[in-house]
């Protein structure tokens, strides 16, 4: 929330969203690591809507005091459907009855995921939005310890 914070948040964005976006690396996963492994690398920014055009911009976490970048601008369909995929993640039976945070899950080398971050210790769900993993289907919510261990050796 350092961009609300700093009052440099674009506004009129999609509610929920900025998504903060976390990195976890394989190796992590390897050696027995879980999601608390993971960095906060990023903040993802929204413009525009389901039927028109749409861009994401997303902006790298900086020191305190320090002016944040954009690291990446991406535009076109698959923003739309990125605001798709929220909706539907957001219309889950999990999702509609318990309190999450939405987090984008970077894995490189791995699918992207969307990680839904419990506020009680040991529920967090973890939701496939690109690419495909064993025994896991687009959009399903999975404990956050079984999608890790679909990536382990």
């Amino acid at each position: 929330m350092e961009m609300i914070e700093l009052d440099r948040s674009p506004t009129g964005l999609p509610e929920g969203l900025p998504q903060p976006i976390y990195v976890l690396h394989l190796a992590d996963i390897a050696g027995g690591k879980g999601l608390s492994a993971a960095k906060h690398t990023a903040w993802r920014f929204y413009r525009g809507t389901f039927a028109g055009p749409a861009v994401a911009i997303e902006v790298g976490r900086t020191a305190r005091g320090r002016r944040p970048r954009m690291t990446s601008l991406s535009d076109g369909h698959s923003i739309q459907v990125t605001f798709q995929q929220v909706s539907r993640v957001e219309h889950l039976s999990p999702v509609r009855v318990a309190d999450y945070e939405l987090r984008r899950l970077k894995i490189p080398g791995a699918p992207t995921a969307f990680w839904l971050k419990s506020h009680i210790e040991g529920k967090d769900l973890v939701v496939l939005i690109a690419g495909k993993l064993p025994g896991m289907k687009y959009l399903k919510p999975y404990p956050a310890e079984r999608f890790l261990a679909a990536l382990r050796p």
